[in-house]
């Protein structure tokens, strides 16, 4: 029952995330981009694997086995919080960032810093909370593979900027 809980849990907030920053691309475009190269294409190549295996994953959570440790409920616990604070924080982000925020590397010409909110204690907290995210997935699924190819993909995306 819990372990549906937890795949339950994934899928909404995965899916919400996703919906969430697609709006907010969409909702970014005729601003000033850059030319991106090799980081763009590096995060590319590592976030589709980490799709593949987080869809693979989801669709069967004891198909692709890689167990580092037995699962135990404060293991499983401890995911579970890293992951949905880490969605939370990635949500506060957006919203402090407002309509400074973008899936591309861009300026506009009203650009500021951003230190309210969040910003005001960390100065990357879209990417703390990325690795957030990648820690949790870890300990919910107990799987060497989701966890390891989610962090080297936000690893990715970090490098990026």
């Amino acid at each position: 029952m819990f372990e549906s809980l937890q795949i339950a849990d994934l899928w909404i907030v995965f899916c919400s995330i996703a919906v969430y920053q697609l709006i907010l691309q969409y909702r970014s475009s005729g601003r000033l981009r850059y030319d991106e190269g090799t980081p763009k294409l590096l995060q590319i190549l590592t976030g589709m694997p980490a799709l593949l295996v987080l869809i693979i994953f989801l669709a069967d959570p004891d198909l692709p086995h890689a167990k580092p440790f037995t699962m135990t409920a404060g293991i499983d616990l401890a995911g579970l919080l890293f992951f949905n604070v880490a969605a939370l924080l990635v949500l506060w982000s957006h919203i402090t960032l407002g309509d400074c925020w973008s899936g591309d590397l861009e300026t506009k010409s009203d650009h500021r810093l951003v230190d309210k909110g969040l910003y005001r204690f960390i100065r990357h907290p879209l990417y703390s909370s990325y690795m957030l995210l990648a820690i949790g997935l870890f300990l919910l699924s107990d799987n060497w593979w989701v966890g390891l190819s989610t962090l080297v993909y936000f690893i990715a995306v970090a490098a990026r900027t």
